[in-house]
């Protein structure tokens, strides 16, 4: 159902004019992709390094989730910082990009990985 005089065209047409804007302002600009990618995954970070600190101390990592929830076009300017590609505009609907810390049984080192609905990013 759509508000009177908001076809699906108009929306359509509002959304990609946001997408040139941003690509035309942010995406091209290196400083504010980085200030951007800094703010957003500075909680992720944090956490990852305090959960990091925890192993190290022989302390037990609590809680092993952390769940952080934003808006569409949020995750636009993620993975366009990111260098990933959605092949679309915006992100299907319930889509999801995971970061999670794994501990290499090899030689106790640590990585991040990523995945845009379960598709992997190169970090």
């Amino acid at each position: 159902m759509n508000l009177p005089g908001f076809t699906d065209e108009l929306i359509e047409d509002m959304m990609f004019m946001y997408l040139d804007y941003y690509n035309y302002t942010l995406a091209m600009n290196e400083t504010l992709r980085k200030a951007f990618v800094t703010g957003a995954l500075g909680g992720v970070v944090d956490r990852f390094e305090n959960a990091i600190k925890s192993d190290l101390d022989g302390q037990e990592i609590h809680p092993k989730l952390f769940y952080y929830s934003d808006h569409d076009d949020s995750m636009v300017m993620l993975t366009n910082a990111l260098s990933y590609s959605m092949g679309t505009h915006y992100p299907p609907f319930a889509s999801e990009i995971l970061f999670y810390l794994v501990k290499e049984d090899s030689d106790g080192s640590y990585k991040v990985n990523a995945t845009f609905n379960d598709d992997p990013i190169l970090l």
